[in-house]
């Protein structure tokens, strides 16, 4: 079963969380990195396997987001491998928060996620059928 992976910054973990169970709770599997400490070899191949194997992934948009050499890496390595990408804008403004390779991406505004998360489960469950 394709799972969901959720880029992030660290700053985000609050919303992150709460995209996270809503995926959930709406059926849709998500990767978790459990046990492993960022920055080590271990936890870079286990982004890149995860990412791979995924079904779409969900990145959170934010100003901290923006400035992540991480996210950019994550997104680039997606796109690499054709995995879909879903941004959505979760803290910021687009002048501030959009990094420049999805600056031209349809992206969804989800600073109030309750509204805008209909949409992407719906986008996230297509992506998991066909992925």
């Amino acid at each position: 079963m394709k799972h969901v992976y959720i880029a992030h910054h660290t700053k985000d973990g609050g919303i992150k969380r709460y995209i996270e169970q809503s995926l959930q709770a709406a059926g849709c599997a998500t990767w978790e990195q459990n046990g492993l400490i960022p920055g080590t070899m271990s936890w870079t191949k286990a982004i890149e396997t995860a990412i791979k194997q995924a079904g779409c992934v969900v990145v959170l948009m934010s100003p901290d987001g923006k400035l992540s050499k991480w996210l950019e890496r994550e997104v680039s390595y997606a796109s690499l491998y054709g995995v879909s990408v879903i941004p959505m804008l979760v803290r910021g403004e687009q002048s501030n928060a959009i990094p420049t390779s999805l600056i031209s991406r349809n992206w969804h505004d989800a600073r109030d996620p309750g509204r805008a998360l209909r949409t992407v489960i719906g986008e996230v469950r297509r992506a998991l059928a066909v992925g």
